[in-house]
């Protein structure tokens, strides 16, 4: 069980986390070809399962000596992910600008 099991079960969950976290921005991109939105899909999931496992148990961060990964998802990770919604926003507006006066 997720935060009771052993370590390295754990960390395997996470890993899985995150190769969903890879299919489901590439399902995103191959039906929006937006790649810019699939990457900010996959950076977020990414960063909360990675989030989650360390909430749940801190753990496997130490005994595989990633305490970086932990660091880097509650610091540097969240501005990106910022940093990516502002620039999609940005497009977003763009674009509905240019529909609107190419109409």
């Amino acid at each position: 069980m997720f935060g009771l099991g052993s370590v390295s079960e754990d960390f395997m969950i996470m890993i899985g986390m995150l190769i969903a976290s890879l299919i489901i921005g590439l399902v995103v991109f191959l039906f929006s070809k937006k790649k810019l939105l699939s990457f900010f899909i996959f950076s977020m999931l990414a960063n909360l399962s990675v989030y989650f496992t360390f909430i749940v148990d801190f753990r496997v961060f130490v005994a595989y000596d990633l305490i970086w990964l932990k660091d880097f998802s509650r610091t540097i990770w969240p501005l990106i992910n910022l940093v990516l919604l502002i620039i999609l926003i940005i497009n977003f507006i763009k674009n509905a600008k240019n529909k609107k006066t190419k109409k």
